[in-house]
């Protein structure tokens, strides 16, 4: 029998996929972008309104929801809303996230719980009142976004790390639990973005005079000699979400240019 790709089958498209997007940051307004121009339903979910507001501006389109992923309300009402709305979810792509860089002497409880709570929790919550309705309808696909922090641990990132090492662990976990359900769940993990992030880091770098995270430093420890932009994080997640990646779960996708950490 013929394979679909041998039929002439499209099988990057995502026409009428619908799709549920964290995060209306630089990471994520690139990915509801490419993946609208991919013909999928998208709505993207963000604590901001301000940032969802630019969101709409690019894409000419409003299908967004304020959502707080660190609270179970809040995730499980925008879960049921957007299915209502659109009969099911096809994807889910947990990007929101914060960062959190300086010394593990320096690191606040508080602080710590935030970024574990964002980073993690956030995407536990979505998964919990996602997977439910991919069960029901035969399939799915989730991909987390974590880091090459999640890979291996990074100085000065210790909640960080940690919060991303969990979403890989996560990531795993459900891939081996939800396979035989038709659900694939992937992780995605960027190196040193050019992002509003990864300001942040220069910035404390340079204040700090901390080299090794100075942009100039990054980009010469790794072997492509630049930093990741957002679109190419976006094209991996489109391709995670579509058919060509169909055999592909439980992989954590370095995207980075070679950098390790």
């Amino acid at each position: 029998m013929a394979s679909r790709r041998e039929r002439g089958s499209n099988t990057d498209s995502l026409d009428g996929t619908r799709v549920i997007v964290t995060g209306a940051g630089d990471i994520g307004s690139a990915i509801t972008g490419a993946l609208r121009r991919r013909g999928a339903r998208v709505c993207t979910w963000d604590v901001s309104g301000e940032r969802l507001a630019s969101i709409a501006d690019e894409t000419g389109e409003s299908l967004t929801r304020v959502v707080d992923v660190t609270v179970p309300d809040s995730v499980d009402a925008a879960t049921r809303e957007f299915a209502n709305k659109w009969g099911g979810v096809d994807g889910l792509v947990n990007s929101a996230g914060v960062l959190s860089v300086g010394p593990f002497t320096e690191l606040a409880v508080e602080e710590w719980l935030r970024v574990i709570n964002v980073n993690l929790t956030g995407v536990f919550l979505c998964c919990r009142a996602v997977i439910p309705l991919m069960v029901t309808q035969g399939g799915g696909s989730i991909v987390n976004i974590s880091s090459v922090s999640g890979l291996r641990g990074t100085r000065h990132f210790a909640a960080y790390a940690a919060s991303k090492f969990g979403v890989i662990g996560l990531t795993q976990a459900l891939a081996q639990e939800l396979g035989e359900r038709g659900i694939r769940v992937n992780a995605v993990c960027p190196g040193a973005v050019e992002s509003s992030m990864n300001d942040e880091i220069v910035k404390w770098s340079r204040a700090s005079s901390t080299v090794d995270l100075d942009e100039g430093e990054i980009i010469r420890r790794t072997p492509l000699g630049q930093l990741v932009q957002v679109d190419d994080v976006a094209a991996a997640v489109r391709f995670l979400l579509s058919a060509d990646a169909r055999l592909i779960t439980g992989e954590a996708l370095a995207v980075a240019g070679g950098l390790s950490a």
